[in-house]
């Protein structure tokens, strides 16, 4: 798995290539580092390409959620192949999460607050 992060003027944005695995736990710390002093505090994901997803990847990102929102932080995924938006279906995750079609919706939102 290949992740990069860039900051934008809204955001952090994260984007990931090949399977998210729990090896990518590290790369949340960074953002949420980098978000926190940011003034917008938004993450945004871009999971264009992702090919799968772990549960151990799932559990990780779950145990975020909470960090993330105590911080008054905002994290958005987008782009999801259909593949890993049904594992994150299938799991639940889908309900705590906030998923969009593209980082166009996550902008407009963003402005809409």
């Amino acid at each position: 798995m290949s992740v990069s992060i860039q900051e934008i003027p809204e955001s952090i944005v994260i984007i990931c290539h090949g399977e998210l695995d729990q090896g990518a736990a590290g790369l949340f710390d960074e953002a949420i580092e980098k978000a926190k002093v940011m003034p917008h505090h938004n993450i945004w994901v871009d999971c264009s390409g992702i090919t799968s997803v772990s549960t151990a990847a799932m559990r990780t990102i779950l145990s975020y959620l909470g960090k993330i929102n105590s911080l008054g932080l905002s994290l958005v995924l987008y782009n999801l192949q259909p593949a890993v938006q049904e594992k994150l279906e299938q799991s639940g995750l889908t309900s705590v999460l906030r998923i969009l079609p593209g980082i166009k919706e996550a902008y407009l939102e963003h402005k809409h607050r």
